[in-house]
């Protein structure tokens, strides 16, 4: 009897030591899985996305800013005692057109619309006055006649008249160019302003009513 009780306690004590290190293996598997899980966590933890910079756009060269011009004074109309020099040629593409029926002849005093009907900027506008014995005498203005643009004239017959001692008979307009720094006269552009001491278009023109018409 003792026999068989004392192999009945040796048999448990077995099983209960299995049972304890069953139970150990356990715990050290479940305590390795836990602190693998949580090294991943600490370093997942410890990883920073480097930030996204966009590109940097190359910097545009700032243009200098210029201070604004002066407007330019117009320059008045003034007698020249010296007959300008004269270019026989000028620029083919130099051409000088006039107004019809712009002339206007009053009291000694002249109105007269011209325009640059070229591609070629005038520097201003030479006008020869002639008298009936041949002698003659200039104005000049200087203020320049871009190409396309028009402009109104106007001329002190009687103080040419007195100037040259005599009336005035024609009144011839010659662009000017630049050469060398002087205004010269082209003569393959003038034009006729007075002829015979009248405006050079009066027998095409009604100079009876306000505005001037065409006669048709």
């Amino acid at each position: 009897m003792k026999k068989h009780e004392q192999k009945a306690k040796k048999e448990h004590a077995q099983k209960e030591t299995k049972k304890s290190n069953w139970g150990l293996w356990v715990g050290i598997l479940i305590a390795l899985v836990v602190i693998v899980v949580l090294i991943l966590i600490f370093k997942g933890g410890k990883e920073v996305t480097p930030p996204v910079t966009a590109p940097t756009a190359p910097e545009q060269p700032v243009a200098p800013v210029e201070a604004p011009k002066p407007a330019e004074t117009p320059k008045t109309m003034a007698p020249v005692e010296e007959a300008p020099a004269e270019i026989r040629y000028c620029d083919k593409l130099l051409a000088l057109g006039y107004t019809p029926c712009s002339c206007n002849l009053k009291d000694g005093s002249l109105d007269i619309t011209f325009k640059n009907s070229g591609k070629v900027d005038y520097s201003g506008m030479w006008f020869y006055a002639v008298g009936a014995s041949g002698k003659a005498t200039y104005l000049f203005d200087g203020n320049a006649l871009k190409a396309g643009e028009a402009k109104k004239f106007t001329v002190d017959l009687s103080a040419l008249g007195s100037k040259l001692g005599e009336p005035v008979k024609n009144l011839e307009a010659h662009p000017s160019v630049k050469q060398d720094g002087k205004d010269e006269s082209c003569l393959n552009a003038r034009l006729l302003a007075i002829k015979d001491s009248s405006c050079f278009d009066a027998a095409k023109c009604d100079f009876t009513t306000p505005g001037a018409q065409a006669v048709s």
